[in-house]
This record gives structure tokens, C-alpha cells and sequence, in this order.
């Protein structure tokens, strides 16, 4: 069954809920995709793998740098006591960040016979991509470029109300087209200056949206409501998700107020 929510439901933008929404909705944008190809084309579910480190520094402010003694002799005396002259250390806090594994995964569409020849990419984008300074949003921001560079047209899919701009349509032009909470933007290989963009708030469903393929070939008309719904369903996020607190990030007055109004005629809020 689908969600409470005609379109985007805000509460599955949770970090920890977040990951398996990312690779279930990608998976059914491919298996869609692959039902309404013609034969000529194919799509394949790609994966990007990096390692975010939440903590890494980039440039310091001092370094120290190892040299010998006349003779080979280190400097200092380990051995040494306080009674020496020597300092002593005290004792740290010793804190450990282990860097976390981060796979995204995307969708390309390519010719059935030329499978290096790239037609379109679809992005779904993660909290990592949106964060600033992270290396998930470098290594995002460095596979747009590349794709705008190419001859392949670019589909983004933002459905996370948090983090920086990022999709490549240009924020300015956006704001001053309405209000949205959601965005799914096109930009077309033979036209890089236009972007066709969907703007969709909580209360809207998601959009319909083209899919560009070669040539003459007419687009695919791609659903993204149903591929959210079938998430929710399968991921039994029903069970999982407490509708008796407040989404985080945490939602205008009027929209707090609307998803009240929403969940209280669901019977998911006292």
C-alpha cells in the first residue's frame, strides 16, 4: 500500500531510513526503464563507491617535519624524565572516526549494442551529495560535471528538503519561479543552457517526467509516484516509521500543520 502522502512522504528523508530508499527507488527506476526501452536501447544499474571521512583535514596549519642529528642521531631522549628537562606528555582523549564505505547508485541508459556509449544518466540524490565539504558532494558535483561535458543528457532526482543546492539548474532561476520542496531537473545534451525542471512541494505528487533518449527517438514518459509507493510498500516503512513525531528537517508552520491535519484523518496521529 502507499503512504499517507500523495507524493514525497518528508519522513523518509531520515539518514538511517534514507539508504535503502536510495537503492530500492534506483532499482525500480530501472526495471521501469527496461519495460518501456525500446529494444534498441537497455539500462543498467550503475554504482559510485567512495569513502566519506567526516573529520579528514585538508590543509594544515602546521607541520613538522623529520630531520637528524649531525651523526644519524634522533633528537630527544624517549627515556628521559620531567627531572631532565624533557616534558611530559599528558594524557589524551583518543577518539576514533572510521571512514564509512558510501555506494550510490545511478541509472544510465545506453544503446543494447554499444553499452560505452552512455544516452542518459538519472541521479538520485543522497544527504552526502547535499552536505557541504563532504567527499560524497565533491565526487557528486565532479560525475555532473563530467556528464554536462558529454554528450549525454542529465536527470537529477532531489527528494531531500536538507543540505545545499546541487542539482546543475540554477538555484536563482528557481527561486524565482515559486516555492518547492522537491525538484527534478533535465538538462538535454543538445541544449545545455535550458534545464526542464519539476517543482513539487509535500503536498504535491511527484511528477511524470521525460526521459530523453537519441536522436529522433521520441521520450519515455517515466512515473516516479508509483517507484516511491512500491518503496514504501516493500520497505514496510509503515511499521517502521513513528508519524507521532515531527519529520526531521523539521517542516514550515503551514505545512506542520497541513501534515497534522493529514495523518490525524489517517489515524496515524492521535
Amino acid at each position: 500500500m502507499p503512504g499517507p502522502f500523495p507524493g514525497m512522504d518528508p519522513y523518509l528523508e531520515e539518514k538511517a531510513l534514507w539508504p535503502g530508499v536510495h537503492q530500492a527507488f534506483m532499482t525500480f527506476v530501472w526495471g521501469t526503464l527496461n519495460e518501456l526501452l525500446p529494444e534498441r536501447y537497455v539500462a543498467n544499474l550503475n554504482e559510485r563507491l567512495y569513502i566519506d571521512e567526516p573529520n579528514r583535514s585538508i590543509i594544515p596549519d602546521a607541520a613538522i617535519h623529520e630531520r637528524s642529528s649531525p651523526g644519524g642521531r634522533g633528537w630527544g631522549n624517549p627515556g628521559a624524565s620531567a627531572e631532565a628537562g624533557v616534558a611530559v606528555l599528558d594524557e589524551p582523549w583518543v577518539l576514533e572516526t572510521p571512514s564509512e564505505p558510501i555506494r550510490e547508485g545511478f541509472v544510465e541508459i545506453l544503446p543494447a549494442r554499444d553499452p560505452d556509449r552512455v544516452v542518459t544518466v538519472i541521479e538520485l540524490l543522497s544527504p552526502s551529495n547535499k552536505a557541504s565539504g563532504t567527499t560524497g558532494r565533491e565526487a557528486y558535483l565532479a560525475k555532473q560535471d563530467e556528464v554536462l561535458r558529454s554528450p549525454a543528457h542529465l536527470i537529477e532526482i532531489d527528494l531531500l528538503r536538507s543540505g545545499q543546492h546541487t542539482v546543475a539548474a540554477p538555484r536563482d532561476a528557481l527561486a524565482r519561479r515559486g516555492i518547492y520542496d522537491y525538484l527534478v531537473s533535465l538538462n538535454r545534451a543538445t541544449r545545455r543552457i535550458r534545464f526542464e525542471v519539476w517543482a513539487r512541494t509535500i503536498r504535491d505528487r511527484l511528477p511524470r517526467v521525460a526521459v530523453p533518449l537519441l536522436g529522433d527517438d521520441p521520450d519515455l514518459v517515466l512515473d516516479l509516484q508509483p517507484m516511491l509507493d512500491r518503496c514504501y510498500d516493500l520497505g514496510a516503512y509503515a511499521r517502521r516509521i513513528d508519524y507521532g513525531k515531527d519529520p526531521v528537517p523539521p517542516l514550515t508552520r503551514a505545512d506542520a500543520e497541513w501534515v497534522d491535519t493529514l495523518l490525524r484523518e489517517r489515524g496515524l496521529r492521535n
